[in-house]
């Protein structure tokens, strides 16, 4: 396969093997990586959201990654409340 190649193929992460995600080869070719180990900034919605819901909710920026039922890997939420075990 070339490095140009618009094929889908699934990667995995070097820094966590339970990070799996799918994506075409040249968007790797051009350095991006598993998109929670990479992190894309967040919106100004998402920082206004987030700063409006901690005045009264516990929440975790940082742990985005959650387990759902029936799903082989791990899918990423914007924000996490453990305790209540709500995402958004």
């Amino acid at each position: 396969m070339m490095a140009y190649s618009a094929r889908n193929v699934w990667w995995q992460c070097k820094n966590n093997t339970k990070h799996e995600w799918q994506t075409q080869i040249y968007t790797r070719s051009n350095g991006s990586g598993y998109p929670e180990c990479n992190p894309i900034p967040r919106s100004r919605i998402e920082i206004q959201l987030a700063y409006e819901i901690s005045g009264f909710l516990n929440l975790d920026l940082n742990d985005t990654m959650i387990e759902a039922p029936g799903i082989t890997r791990d899918l990423v939420v914007d924000m996490k409340v453990p305790q209540h075990s709500h995402r958004v």
